[in-house]
């Protein structure tokens, strides 16, 4: 009779096969729950309601030093990142190095989490800059809050205040009412290109290789733990559970360098300049029902700093020349903001026209904001029926 256990993370690559039970956990019945990392946590900690279970590797910590923790974590790690790219600056301010930044505002979602925890002793080791050197600020990033399933203290001798119940923290940025903010995902002012708001390391892939090539070191963000009652009663869980994660992920890398059709969405192309993104596209379907499938809408970023050096056009003549050789027939593009002439111009000069306006869709930095629509065919277009 097999061992009934609901195990949940995010929907990560390397989870896919135990999900879909190509990869077994063996002598269990899984059953797979998907969750963004933060309603993992806070429902992880409120209820704990999961057999095996995505967690903060520094919310664990503190779990197992300041309570009885009823799980133990196995050498699984989910999700590892390096802790540059997780430093977000107003570029008004002076701040060009990181010790630039004493003495300043810095917004967190609290103090504990994994990547600030990281990024505060990348600072101090590296850098000089002490925990004490940096005036914190807890709350929301995109929304007000912040992560609260962990009550924890901040050592004496910090100067840590949380932000109004009704602010959050990007908005703060934008304002210039903090300098500063570590988070672990872009915040959504940073996404929008808010006016005076870039990483402190806007190449940050060769600081990050020069880092761990000193330090040896590819941070740990999450771990896997397992509930103690399951495995006092089954000890050889914990070794089933390792060897069903380690499979699931060795499952997933030959999709990575599989170009036929690619694993994570349809076209997914990185611009790479001196060894750093220089910016990215893709192309996802226009509308998920059948009738839409032979459509597909763009999306094409480039770095701030490497506009007006043909990056986004070398994107989008790639994009176009795989979505064709797919089979697709039409291609649209949605420009969030009638202002944003270099994209509008960059889709024109690839043969889109401009089929239509959305009109105060959007709100963003202060004001309403228009979507623009951009259509060209692909191939033979509506000339022919599809082939399949």
């Amino acid at each position: 009779m097999p061992l009934n256990i609901t195990v949940v993370s995010g929907d990560y690559d390397r989870i896919q096969a135990i999900k879909t039970g190509k990869v077994p956990v063996e002598g269990c019945a899984v059953t797979y729950v998907n969750l963004a990392p933060p309603e993992t946590f806070q429902r992880l900690f409120t209820n704990q309601e999961f057999d095996v279970a995505e967690m903060s590797f520094s919310s664990y910590m503190l779990a197992r030093s300041r309570m009885d923790w009823p799980y133990t974590a196995v050498p699984i790690f989910p999700s590892r990142v390096f802790p540059h790219s997780s430093i977000y600056v107003r570029t008004d301010r002076g701040i060009h190095r990181p010790e630039d930044l004493k003495g300043k505002l810095i917004g967190i979602p609290n103090y504990h989490f994994t990547r600030g925890l990281v990024v505060r002793g990348m600072l101090q080791d590296e850098y000089g800059v002490r925990n004490e050197d940096i005036r914190w600020r807890i709350g929301g990033i995109d929304a007000p809050g912040g992560l609260t399933y962990m009550p924890f203290d901040p050592p004496a001798g910090l100067e840590v205040e949380t932000i109004p119940a009704d602010k959050t923290l990007g908005q703060m940025l934008v304002d210039g009412k903090i300098d500063a903010i570590i988070t672990y995902r872009d915040p959504q002012v940073f996404t929008d290109r808010a006016p005076n708001i870039g990483r402190l390391f806007p190449n940050f892939r060769p600081v990050e290789q020069a880092w761990f090539k000193k330090t040896g070191f590819f941070p740990i963000m999450h771990t896997v733990g397992v509930r103690n009652s399951l495995l006092a009663e089954h000890p050889w869980l914990a070794r089933a559970v390792v060897k069903a994660f380690e499979q699931s992920k060795a499952a997933c890398m030959p999709h990575l360098v599989d170009l036929d059709a690619l694993y994570t969405s349809l076209p997914w192309l990185v611009a790479d300049f001196g060894g750093t993104v220089a910016g990215y596209g893709y192309c996802a379907p226009y509308r998920a029902r059948s009738a839409y499938r032979y459509a597909l809408e763009d999306s094409v970023y480039v770095r701030d700093d490497m506009t007006g050096k043909g990056v986004g056009s070398a994107l989008l003549a790639e994009l176009v020349r795989r979505c064709e050789a797919l089979g697709y027939r039409q291609i649209v593009a949605v420009i969030g903001d009638s202002a944003n002439a270099p994209s509008i111009n960059l889709h024109a000069a690839f043969g889109f026209l401009r089929v239509g306006t959305l009109r105060s869709v959007g709100f963003k930095f202060g004001r309403w904001v228009d979507s623009v629509l951009m259509q060209r065919p692909l191939g033979t277009g509506d000339g022919s029926p599809p082939k399949r």
